[in-house]
């Protein structure tokens, strides 16, 4: 065989198989997503239309979307838990989140003897409300003497440093305050 041979089959072996893939993709493609619907007995529906294109297509979907009676329940989900979020309070969060964010940093400092201060150490009275108590107990979870919390209502994350001295040793003059 030579080489005009050669490549005259290589030209009708490629149109032959090009001509075969095109028919059956057209056929598969004229069936179009409908074809499992039919073998299920969605023939009968009468809510398929022959509507052409895609916006067919999107007709076609949101009716079967209705009939099935299908729940988007990833977006309820997204919905409840952006709202609970909003209304928890306070709560920890991990250090890359921390400054990632529209809202703004601070950080605070918490002494072995349980005060809370800002980054001047003016003492902090009511932490629950400011960071929440149980955020303190997360010292060591991401970082050993860091803690990130964010405060959605505040629109805060705060970095709280944990600080191995006592407070009113560094300040005695507060104690009686």
């Amino acid at each position: 065989m030579n080489k005009i041979d050669m490549i005259f089959s290589f030209i009708l072996g490629a149109v032959a198989g090009s001509v075969v893939t095109w028919e059956v993709v057209k056929y598969k493609f004229d069936l179009g997503p409908y074809e499992d619907i039919i073998e299920e007995g969605g023939s009968e529906n009468s809510e398929l239309t022959s509507v052409e294109g895609i916006e067919g297509v999107k007709k076609n979907a949101k009716n079967i979307i209705e009939t099935q009676e299908y729940v988007a329940y990833n977006k309820s989900e997204e919905k409840e838990d952006d709202e609970s979020m909003n209304n928890t309070g306070p709560y920890v969060i991990t250090p890359d989140e921390y400054d990632c964010s529209e809202y703004e940093p601070t950080t605070l400092n918490y002494y072995s003897d349980g005060v809370l201060t800002d980054i001047y150490d003016n003492k902090i009275d009511d932490i629950d409300e400011m960071v929440g108590l149980e955020s303190l107990e997360h010292f060591g979870e991401y970082e050993d003497d860091t803690v990130y919390v964010r405060d959605d209502s505040k629109e805060v994350d705060y970095e709280i440093l944990r600080n191995s001295e006592e407070y009113y040793d560094l300040y005695p003059d507060e104690r009686n305050i």
